[in-house]
Formats: C-alpha cells, structure tokens, sequence
C-alpha cells in the first residue's frame, strides 16, 4: 500500500468515526435540544395595526420607534418590531412564548401610551389581532 493509499484510507476512516460521533451525540443531547429550543420558540404574537391621521404620520413613526426602548424592558416579549405599510398606515408586530407574556405586554407601558395617544394621532384607534405562529427562521 502506497503511502498516498495510507493517508486516503486513514482520513476516509477518521471521517466517519467522526460522523458516527455526531450522530451518536445527536441521540445523547436530543432531549436536552428540544427543551432548549423550545424555550425560545416564538408560539404566539400580536399584530396591531395603526391608521394615522391626516398629517400625523410623522408624530406616529416617532412614537412608534421610541417604543422600541419599553419593548427592551418586557422579558416576555420575545421580539418586537414597529413598522411602516404605507404613508399613513403602521404597525406593531411581536411575539411570545406564553399566553401570560401576550397579555402582559396588552396591558403594558407601550399599550398604556398607544391608547394615551390614539385620539389624538390615529385615525379609528388600534386594530390589535391575537395571532398564533405556525413557522419562523431564527
């Protein structure tokens, strides 16, 4: 046997000793993956939606965007995002791992000044949907 045929067949081995080492890891730690996982799994959210008055788009966007700093205080909001749909229509998406989280955060700092402010920046107040995730992408 060459050399080269020694080397080729030492690598070929050690590449699957180290297969068979991962999938035999992969067994051992499955249990402890999948509660990690879903510890963090996004299983329910909130979609509200937002029509600003004529003119007061700008005032909309800036409360929406200074929420951003409360929404960092919540620790059962997994994720928050404000965001524009068109000139005059906003939103508020977010998400949770627990029903107790949701309700918490509908009754929350961001939901108090939202309301605070509806009559005078929003155009038919909030539209807030409760909504169940059904996939996402880390």
């Amino acid at each position: 046997m060459t050399k080269q045929s020694k080397f080729a067949l030492f690598f070929v081995t050690l590449f699957s000793l180290a297969l068979f080492s991962k999938h035999l890891l992969a067994e051992s730690v499955t249990g402890t993956l999948s509660q990690k996982e879903s510890s963090t799994t996004k299983h329910l959210g909130l979609l509200v939606t937002i029509k600003a008055k004529q003119g007061k788009q700008q005032q909309v966007a800036e409360l929406l965007t200074n929420a951003v700093k409360l929404s960092r205080l919540e620790n059962k909001t997994l994720t928050w995002y404000a965001i524009q749909i068109d000139e005059s229509t906003f939103g508020i998406f977010d998400t949770f791992h627990s029903e107790e989280g949701r309700e918490i955060h509908l009754h929350g700092e961001i939901a108090k000044q939202l309301i605070g402010k509806a009559p005078e920046l929003f155009d038919g107040g909030l539209q807030v949907q409760k909504i169940n995730i059904l996939a996402s992408k880390k």
